[in-house]
């Protein structure tokens, strides 16, 4: 299982970031090449904010960086909105990788001028 490496910031309990660490793990363990996954937990100190709960999750999947941001009004939402979205991070990244998108793009332009030349470039 990779290693999730978490960041506290502000009033986060032992319970909260205990929760957040199993949700991550959890989404993580569906995705078997996950290089490294860094996750901050922050509640910020101000009672005006309406969302002080933070969560930031980066992670890297064989080599290709991932980033999720999300914010609520208490940790265990943001830790919830967080996690479905690296998820679904996730699962496009694997399903580009099953359809072969991006794996090779290749546009070819032509113009009446190029078809009477009797020259083509090849395709790299």
């Amino acid at each position: 299982m990779t290693n999730v490496q978490m960041t506290v910031r502000g009033e986060v309990s032992e319970q909260d970031a205990g929760y957040a660490l199993g949700k991550i793990q959890h989404a993580v363990s569906r995705t078997p090449s996950v290089d490294r996954i860094h996750v901050v937990l922050t509640v910020a100190a101000n009672p005006a904010n309406e969302a002080p709960a933070t969560v930031e999750a980066a992670a890297a999947v064989g080599g290709v960086p991932l980033h999720v941001h999300a914010s609520a009004a208490s940790l265990i939402e943001a830790v919830d909105e967080a996690a479905d979205r690296l998820r679904r991070q996730f699962t496009d990244l694997r399903e580009r990788a099953r359809s072969g998108r991006r794996a090779k793009a290749t546009v070819v332009v032509s113009s009446a001028a190029d078809e009477g030349s009797g020259e083509r470039e090849s395709e790299e």
